[in-house]
C-alpha cells in the first residue's frame, strides 16, 4: 500500500525545511530540497510506525480485558498465550 502526503519545502538561512500538514510533528530539513523531502519522509515514516505499535498494543489490551472476563484467562496465561491456546479455550477446536 502506498500513502501519498503533502510535503511543504521552504527555504530558510541554512538549507530547506520541510514539513507534513497532514501529519504532526512531521519534519525534515536539509541543504537540498531533496535531502529536505527525504528526511520528511524518514520522519513520517518513523510517527506512523510508531501509531501503528501503538494500535497494535491497545488492540493487545482489549483483547486481554475480553479473554479475561469472558473466558476466565489469568494474567499468567495472557502473558504466554498462542493462538492454539485462544481457539481451543473458546471452544473453537483445536486446529491452528
Amino acid at each position: 500500500m502506498r500513502n501519498e502526503f503533502t510535503a511543504i519545502i521552504e527555504r530558510d538561512e541554512n538549507g530547506y525545511i520541510a514539513f507534513c500538514p497532514e501529519i504532526p510533528r512531521a519534519n525534515g530539513q536539509g541543504k537540498t530540497q531533496e535531502e529536505a523531502r527525504g528526511s520528511l519522509a524518514e520522519s513520517i515514516a518513523l510517527i506512523l510506525e510508531d501509531r501503528r505499535e501503538e494500535g497494535l498494543r491497545r488492540i493487545k489490551e482489549v483483547i486481554d480485558r475480553v479473554l479475561a472476563k469472558h473466558y476466565g484467562f489469568t494474567d499468567e496465561e495472557l502473558d504466554s498465550i498462542t493462538n492454539y491456546d485462544i481457539k481451543y479455550r473458546m471452544g473453537w477446536g483445536g486446529e491452528t
